[in-house]
């Protein structure tokens, strides 16, 4: 990809069979690399900053659902060791069962969007400065742990800069790895989606599966499952939508 010019670029005026199958690289790379990194022995420190804004994510996948379902979104936590903790309050097994999964599926719904709209050549700035703006806003309104508030508005600045200083093609590429790695975050911690109770800042707590379990019936384990088809299915429809859009593109 780094010998491709500018005629052969993703460009929204010249969608055809080379951009999908460039896109269809540049996709199931970021898949490869992702992956890689979790297995590595220091791949994980590679990809710390995409795991940081994975838990970011997630916890505001809590703290948003629970102003949608009527309840507050208190304070937002980030630790070094990538876990975190959303303080909510809400009232009603429905609405804490939805709390709970807000933050399950919240990095992955914000992934597959990513996917769904980084094609674009004139999307990928957009979004890069969209996340820079949301994780200051979120640091301003929520966040109060001190790592919290050193770490994120690191984050927001790194992705910022690249937003204004990299060039369409390795923007594309980050964005499409942002986009991968939040909507996959779901496997590099699968444990947590079926296990009862989990540490969280030294602390033992509840999982979100659990509370959804106890919310909703069933066992938690299933509702792991459950989750994990959902999210893995958002990713690979964001895929699909892409190709569907420039083979369309293609034909008109």
């Amino acid at each position: 990809m780094m010998g491709l010019t500018r005629s052969t670029w993703l460009a929204r005026d010249e969608p055809g069979k080379q951009e999908a199958r460039l896109y269809r690289r540049a996709f199931w790379a970021a898949v490869l690399i992702t992956v890689a990194a979790w297995l590595l022995p220091l791949g994980g420190l590679a990809i710390y900053p995409f795991s940081l804004l994975s838990t970011w994510a997630h916890e505001m996948g809590h703290g948003l659902a629970a102003l949608i379902t009527g309840g507050s979104f208190v304070k937002l936590e980030v630790h070094p060791a990538l876990s975190g903790l959303a303080t909510t309050g809400c009232a009603g097994d429905l609405a804490r069962a939805i709390v709970s999964a807000g933050g399950l599926v919240g990095a992955p719904l914000l992934g597959a969007a990513v996917v769904a709209l980084g094609y674009r050549p004139g999307w990928a700035r957009g979004l890069l400065y969209g996340f820079a703006g949301a994780l200051a806003l979120s640091v301003a309104i929520w966040v109060r742990n001190p790592f919290g508030i050193v770490a994120l508005p690191l984050l927001a600045a790194a992705i910022a800069w690249a937003g204004w200083k990299l060039q369409p093609r390795w923007r594309f590429i980050l964005v499409q790895l942002l986009g991968v790695q939040l909507s996959l975050s779901v496997l590099r911690g699968l444990d947590y989606l079926f296990m009862a109770d989990a540490k969280v800042g030294g602390k033992i707590m509840q999982s979100d599966v659990s509370s959804i379990a106890k919310a909703l019936g069933g066992p938690y384990w299933l509702w792991g499952v459950l989750i994990l088809a959902f999210n893995l299915g958002l990713l690979y429809g964001a895929y699909r939508l892409v190709l569907r859009r420039l083979r369309r593109a293609t034909a008109s």
